[in-house]
């Protein structure tokens, strides 16, 4: 390397790795007084941080797939809901259905 090449510093190469973006997904009351569906587009993939459904507003209980009631990873604290949607998500659902994530509280 000569002296005027500068290496890489480890969080130059994370922040090109990481995609970061705001997402907006729809959310819908099921009209049941204990659960919450939110509606995902097809890139919505990843980590959601949805700050409306903080340990403030409500304990959340369950987090699954609408379609298959597969479990889906979560945490809540007091600034918001975290939620792992992996990208194997869309594997063995009907591709003619939205995602539907289900929060049950």
């Amino acid at each position: 390397m000569s002296a005027t090449e500068k290496p890489n510093s480890a969080s130059t190469e994370l922040r090109k790795s990481v995609d970061i973006r705001t997402l907006e997904p729809i959310i819908f009351y099921s009209g049941k007084s204990d659960e919450l569906h939110i509606h995902l587009g097809e890139l919505d993939r990843g980590e959601l941080i949805i700050k409306l459904l903080s340990k403030k507003m409500m304990q959340v209980k369950e987090v699954t797939l609408l379609e298959n009631a597969e479990e889906l990873s979560w945490k809540q604290d007091f600034k918001a809901l975290k939620i792992i949607v992996p990208k194997s998500v869309n594997e063995g659902l009907s591709p003619e259905l939205p995602i539907i994530i289900k929060i049950k509280f």
